[in-house]
């Protein structure tokens, strides 16, 4: 069963982004609507809109620690994914993501999880679950920043100068989760390889 969870964080309009693509996603939405479109297509429209927009700044600090920022980060490649711990979709594409990110292991290409849990409850869960990527507690305003609006979970992969090439947002609660996520960003990130051997 597929499931999509609109996720609408109000005020958001006030928030300074700093990136016109992603604060504008939500004035997208209405335009849509306002054609007569409902959900999800809305949603999908305006996500489709983020490729080619380069991603808000971040400065955070990892689950062991580490920090990480943006502008330390160009020169890479990045797959992030916004997730949450009671999150059925979530969950189900993690063997998938993690397949990815064992594949491209010892390449420029650095995977990133957004989650919305706090430290305790994130550690508690990682626990008993792998999900090899860096691992960011608290992430409710980076999602917001991020517009994560049509479904959790939500995926991006970034090309080394900061843009968007692929978003996928919802998913499966079951096993064609795994397969799903890993054949939408696969394709995206070799892309990417492939444009920095050029």
């Amino acid at each position: 069963m597929r499931i999509k969870i609109t996720i609408v964080f109000f005020g958001i309009l006030n928030y300074g982004f700093g990136q016109n693509c992603f604060s504008d996603i939500w004035n997208s939405v209405a335009k849509f609507e306002s054609q007569g479109l409902a959900f999800p297509e809305t949603n999908q429209k305006a996500i489709d809109q983020l490729v080619g927009c380069k991603i808000p700044d971040f400065k955070v600090k990892s689950l062991d620690g580490k920090s990480f920022e943006l502008g330390n980060l160009k020169g890479k490649i990045l797959v992030i994914n916004f997730w949450f711990t009671n999150c059925p979709p979530c969950i189900s594409e993690m063997p998938g993501l993690n397949k990815l990110a064992d594949e491209y292991n010892n390449q420029d290409v650095i995977f990133i999880a957004f989650g919305r849990d706090d430290e305790v409850v994130l550690k508690k869960f990682l626990n008993n679950r792998r999900f090899n990527f860096i691992q960011i507690p608290n992430s409710s305003t980076i999602a917001e920043t991020f517009a994560v609006i049509a479904g959790w979970p939500m995926s991006f992969v970034v090309d080394s100068q900061g843009v968007v090439v692929k978003v996928k947002s919802g998913g499966f609660q079951d096993q064609r989760a795994e397969s799903e996520i890993y054949d939408a960003l696969k394709p995206s990130i070799e892309q990417c390889l492939n444009r920095e051997k050029k």
